[in-house]
């Protein structure tokens, strides 16, 4: 559910971002997603997620928008 919200909400703002040539993209995640504990594999696998979307939309505003559009990683 985290991932797919997070890919809805970019996919909602960033049309009007690229329109007004200023955004930001925060991304809150979790020290779980790069490590995992005992029993925690599902919650740890939904962070992992989370950061490897985060860091194919980092790559690719950094190449194309840097300077429009920010993005931010919170853990």
């Amino acid at each position: 559910m985290c991932l797919y919200c997070m890919f809805q909400t970019i996919k909602a703002f960033l049309p009007s971002m690229l329109d007004h040539d200023h955004g930001h993209i925060v991304c809150i995640n979790s020290l779980l997603g790069l490590l995992t504990l005992k029993g925690s594999w599902d919650y740890s696998m939904s962070k992992y997620a989370t950061t490897g979307t985060y860091m194919m939309v980092f790559s690719t505003v950094a190449t194309i928008l840097l300077i429009i559009i920010h993005t931010y990683c919170v853990l």
